[in-house]
């Protein structure tokens, strides 16, 4: 679909200038969503990092 000569650039769409009301909006959207706790977030990335398995070879040197 093209873009017709009255559309914005893409760049220019989103932004502040022309959107006068954006970031009261971007604003209103993280105050609508309750903040996790760092610790419950710190906690699930621990819990989903494991360890690789052991490596089957052998790195040894004879001596």
């Amino acid at each position: 679909m093209p873009l017709s000569p009255s559309s914005p650039h893409p760049r220019e769409r989103l932004s502040l200038f022309n959107h006068s009301t954006l970031g009261h909006d971007v604003s209103a959207a993280f105050k609508a969503s309750p903040p996790i706790a760092i610790d419950c977030r710190t906690k699930a990335i621990k819990e989903d990092i494991l360890a690789p398995p052991p490596s089957p070879v052998d790195f040894g040197f004879p001596s």
